[in-house]
């Protein structure tokens, strides 16, 4: 009774089990633990074409779980703050939020991560029930409701929410490594990006470095590409771009990086 108290003080559904969260949506607890004992029966995979050109595979909850879903987000997730550089996700923001950290700083990296929801684990997502407070037997029976194959399905309306709270640990590092150079740091799901309101020194280049390097450690996430925005007035750039051919960082790993400079940028 107390760990229930507690749950409903933090403004989420007690759960004690799992099962019963189907009293609260007025169905069959046999139902919601048959999507728990046999998900691949409750999604619809397809594909769809990125900006690129590549493929992204969707995998979209049916009707059923998708409700269910749906109120664990309102219910739960959505009662928990994900670290402040999130400005992805979250109720009563949006990417112009985000955008608004690096306004005025006209030096801006951005790095997009591969994957981000398929590489979250079940036992990643298991540990944000069980940090909101959750016995096991529900942290374990809420995480079969979200995850698929044992990853967060992309696609699903609890994924975004729960890889907020998964990456709190990066939110938090990289936040205090960017603050130590003078840096301004944002994370819009996959998209990360890092703001100066100056060209980057030799000592800020080391803790780029070392930024870099604190992603190679973390298992799930893998940078796709760099690239480097940069305020400029250059009236010789057409279409208002120009690349440089100073284009690689050396570290743990090696990432190709692409410079451009765009002119008079700004946030609309």
């Amino acid at each position: 009774m107390v760990q229930a108290k507690q749950l409903v003080e933090k403004g989420v559904i007690p759960l004690q089990l799992g099962p019963e969260i189907a009293i609260y949506l007025g169905i069959s607890p046999k139902l919601v633990s048959h999507m728990v004992m046999r998900p691949g029966r409750y999604y619809n995979s397809f594909d769809i074409t990125k900006k690129n050109g590549g493929r992204r595979r969707i995998t979209a909850p049916r009707v059923f779980l998708k409700t269910v879903q749906r109120y664990i987000l309102d219910c739960i997730l959505s009662q928990v703050q994900p670290h402040e550089a999130a400005v992805a996700f979250r109720r009563g923001h949006n990417c112009s939020d985000g955008a608004h950290h690096h306004v005025g700083r006209p030096y801006i990296w951005n790095i997009d991560l591969a994957d981000f929801f398929p590489t979250i684990t079940k036992s990643q997502v298991f540990e944000v029930y069980r940090k909101i407070g959750y016995p096991d037997a529900a942290a374990l029976f809420l995480t079969g409701l979200c995850c698929l194959e044992g990853r967060l399905p992309q696609g699903a309306p609890t994924s975004p929410a729960l890889a907020n709270l998964v990456a709190q640990p990066l939110d938090l590092k990289l936040t205090s490594m960017a603050q130590s150079a003078s840096i301004v740091y944002t994370r819009y799901a996959d998209d990360m990006t890092f703001s100066s309101t100056s060209l980057i020194s030799a000592e800020g280049n080391g803790h780029l470095g070392t930024l870099v390097g604190s992603l190679t450690i973390i298992r799930w996430l893998a940078p796709r590409h760099w690239k480097l925005f940069i305020e400029s007035r250059d009236q010789n750039c057409p279409d208002n771009t120009c690349e440089l051919d100073t284009a690689v960082f050396q570290q743990a790993s090696t990432f190709a990086c692409r410079f451009v400079i765009l002119r008079n940028a700004r946030v609309v």
